[in-house]
């Protein structure tokens, strides 16, 4: 059974108010916005560590960043798809914590996905940021996973986004 949140946050910035609407299609997860000045911060929490949700910007001021924290212990597959775009990230739970990303457009097949490095429009920047006193590994024991959403969404103008997660593969 499908949840609808709806969260409105100040901003506190003169540009006005950011209001969000949020469905998340699994029971377990927990999805919170919080809005401090421009940014833009969605905590996602999931107890079985998959899920899935959509996220609007309803109002008529948009963030100028946006900053998913996936509350899970690791990050095997996030997908990020708005428009004609999906983008699929993955963080390595090796030592190394490889970041590998592609993107494509709706309606193709999986396998015409291209592979895009940081510096690319829909590169999405993902850092380990565990809890306090603890080393930023995988699995993580505290803390969170950040996406920050990509240069493209926010660029656009775009205000709809699916996100799809699984912690790790089982």
């Amino acid at each position: 059974m499908a949840a609808l949140l709806m969260f409105a946050a100040c901003s506190g910035a003169p540009r006005g108010d950011i209001h969000f609407s949020v469905q998340s299609h699994k029971d377990d997860a927990r999805i919170s916005i919080q809005v401090e000045g421009e940014r833009a911060f969605v905590d996602i929490f999931s107890a079985s560590g998959i899920g899935s949700a959509d996220l609007e910007i309803t109002s008529p001021t948009l963030p100028r960043q946006i900053l998913m924290r996936f509350h899970l212990r690791g990050l095997e597959e996030l997908r990020f798809a708005y428009h004609d775009v999906v983008i699929t990230a993955s963080l390595s739970s090796t030592k190394e914590h490889e970041i590998r990303q592609s993107f494509s457009k709706t309606g193709t097949p999986s396998a015409a996905a291209g592979a895009i490095t940081s510096g690319h429009a829909h590169w999405m920047k993902i850092s380990i940021v565990p809890g306090e006193g603890m080393p930023p590994t995988l699995p993580l024991q505290q803390g969170y996973i950040e996406v920050e959403v990509p240069a493209s969404f926010i660029a656009g103008g775009h205000r709809r986004m699916t996100i799809r997660w699984i912690d790790f593969y089982r």
